[in-house]
């Protein structure tokens, strides 16, 4: 079995995993229809699940009988498949120190795509500082195949400078810094005063084309330029990256927008929290005209150990 494996570490997408899960299904968007492409489903990113989302298998948990019909149909895809993937799209996360030492043992990937490193990391709790966190994560660089590519957000100091070290290949939406894929003009798009999705325009150096979102808002959509950074190491023209993302449907709890009772409109992004995902949900609120009332219901940011006091403090007083 041969094929390209990209990995994706949620940064702001890291900070934030369900945003990890939105820029790893963009990605699936926007290379299925040129390429074989299985992603990783759910949120399938340890030790065990990149294995099940390799095999396209199932999580047997606790049946004996699931994980002995796992191996058979292991056998099977290993030696006989014929329609494997060409292209793997996996996400991988970290719990515990070790973690990503221990995945990248044997998972060499082709392309690692990495969206953010946070002040405050979300899994922050089981390691002795942020820096530790981020010392964990940059594993998953180490273990690129000899030709292998770094795709980061250049927006984030911290990664411009992991960037140095490897191959690598840049998006954002900063105008004052030069990406090879660039993100601006976001807005978001009304009917009759009421959000029905957003607009941006994607870039790459002289190449400009119009997106459109519907039913989802928000400035991670903006982090929909990693997906169209991996689209053009594979040589897909932008406008068909920008095509394939228009009829993208984001993913439910992600910004996603709900109709609701007497004449309200419900944003719902409650798939998880961290302190960057708080201030961006807030920052979008915020943003929204033509709003007689916004009310925010915000619930707790899990896993930032000795940090969670100030940061619930911090997220509490920006809002």
């Amino acid at each position: 079995m041969s094929c390209h494996v990209i990995v994706l570490y949620h940064g702001l997408n890291g900070s934030r995993p369900h945003l990890s899960i939105s820029t790893k299904d963009a990605i699936f968007t926007v290379l299925k229809d040129t390429y074989r492409t299985r992603k990783s489903q759910k949120s399938f990113n340890s030790e065990i699940g990149v294995p099940l989302s390799i095999l396209a298998l199932p999580n047997a948990w606790d049946s004996v009988w699931g994980w002995t019909q796992n191996i058979v149909d292991d056998f099977f895809i290993a030696f006989f498949s014929r329609e494997y993937p060409q292209v793997l799209v996996l996400e991988v996360g970290v719990d515990r120190p070790g973690d990503m030492a221990s995945i990248t043992k044997w998972l060499k990937p082709d392309i690692v795509v990495m969206t953010r490193l946070p002040d405050v990391p979300v899994h922050v709790e089981y390691f002795g500082t942020p820096e530790a966190v981020v010392a964990e994560k940059m594993e998953l660089t180490k273990a690129l195949k000899p030709d292998g590519v770094f795709i980061y957000n250049n927006d984030d100091p911290k990664l411009q400078e992991v960037a140095k070290e490897v191959r690598q290949k840049s998006f954002g939406f900063s105008r004052y810094l030069e990406s090879h894929f660039t993100a601006s003009e976001d807005k978001v798009i009304y009917n009759d005063d009421v959000p029905v999705g957003m607009s941006l325009v994607l870039s790459h150096f002289t190449e400009k084309v119009t997106m459109r979102i519907e039913g989802s808002i928000g400035i991670q959509h903006n982090y929909t330029i990693a997906a169209a950074a991996v689209a053009g190491h594979f040589d897909i023209p932008l406008q068909k990256v920008a095509t394939a993302l228009a009829g993208h449907v984001p993913a439910p709890g992600r910004m996603q927008i709900i109709p609701g009772l007497k004449h309200t409109i419900i944003l719902d992004d409650t798939y998880n929290a961290s302190p960057v995902a708080m201030e961006l949900a807030l920052q979008t609120l915020g943003e929204i005209r033509g709003a007689k009332r916004k009310i925010a219901v915000l619930g707790d940011m899990m896993e930032l150990g000795q940090y969670s006091s100030n940061e619930h403090e911090r997220i509490g007083a920006l809002a």
